[in-house]
C-alpha cells in the first residue's frame, strides 16, 4: 500500500503482516499491529504498539533521528538508502 506525507501529516498503520510505502516526510507514524514492513521518506516520530514491526526510513526528518516509542521492545527502525529510481518498494 502506498500512503502520502503531503503535509508533514500523521499515518496510522492498523493491522497485521502488511507493507507499506509512505512518500513524504510524516510527524508521526504510529503502528498498532505486528510483523509489519513500513519504509518512509522521513518521519519525525515512531510510536509502535505491537511486536516483530521494521520500519525503514531514508532521510532525517528535522536533521534529528526520529523519537521511537516501541510497547513491544521488539521493532526494528533503522535509516537505510533511498531505493534506487524506477525500483519498487513495499505496496
Amino acid at each position: 500500500k502506498r500512503v502520502k506525507c503531503d503535509k508533514y501529516n500523521r499515518v496510522a498503520i492498523n493491522g497485521d503482516g502488511k507493507e507499506v510505502n509512505i512518500e513524504g516526510a510524516c510527524r508521526q507514524i504510529m503502528i498498532n499491529g505486528d510483523n509489519n514492513i513500513v519504509k518512509a521518506t522521513a518521519v519525525t516520530e515512531v510510536v509502535v504498539n505491537g511486536y516483530q514491526n521494521k520500519v525503514e526510513f531514508y532521510k532525517y526528518a528535522n536533521g534529528k533521528h526520529p523519537v521511537i516509542a516501541d510497547s513491544g521492545g521488539s521493532t526494528t527502525v533503522v535509516k537505510s538508502p533511498a531505493p534506487a529510481a524506477g525500483t519498487k518498494s513495499a505496496k
